[in-house]
């Protein structure tokens, strides 16, 4: 386990990701295809990894519902302050996510705060990570992340975190 001021990145190897319930209806386009699941936005490597846009690789949900999204829940397993967010947007305007609202809860599901995003569109030809550098509230356990897009086709490749582990002797009540 990582001392607590080194900081490392959340990616598939240490968090899990599931889709929440707030998610819109609509149609998650080719996003599960061959078996694939929704851990797919988790996997990248590192935060400066680049990433190819193909039908194996990205997130692709289509809502129906005017002002509709999908929502991503990352359980981060133990808590951590996150330092900073990283996003890997898609590269055309047509289809990109065009924003995120971003909320942090402790252990104990208390909201501690939100942080909103409109993200850069991704690079070509492979996309790299849009950084955000992020004081986000001590001790955060689990990230939502409600994604949105203009014109209700939301498509991206990653989302991933760096973080310090907590300092498990801190309480927020003193």
């Amino acid at each position: 386990m990582a001392a607590q001021s080194d900081e490392i990145y959340l990616n598939i190897a240490n968090i899990n990701v599931e889709v929440g319930l707030a998610t819109s209806q609509g149609s998650y386009n080719n996003t599960f295809d061959g078996g694939a699941t929704i851990d797919k936005v988790i996997d990248a490597p590192s935060a400066d990894a680049e990433e190819f846009h193909n039908q194996q690789t990205h997130i692709w949900h289509t809502t129906t519902e005017p002002g509709g999204g999908l929502e991503l829940v990352f359980d981060l397993g133990v808590s951590y302050d996150i330092t900073a967010l990283h996003f890997w947007n898609y590269t055309s305007e047509d289809y990109d996510v065009d924003a995120v609202l971003f909320t942090f809860f402790d252990a104990a599901g208390e909201k501690l705060g939100t942080h909103a995003l409109v993200p850069d569109l991704g690079t070509r030809p492979g996309i790299k990570a849009q950084t955000i550098p992020l004081k986000s509230p001590m001790n955060t356990r689990v990230v939502t992340a409600f994604l949105t897009g203009s014109n209700g086709e939301i498509d991206f490749q990653n989302i991933g975190f760096t973080a310090r582990l907590s300092d498990p002797q801190y309480d927020p009540k003193n």
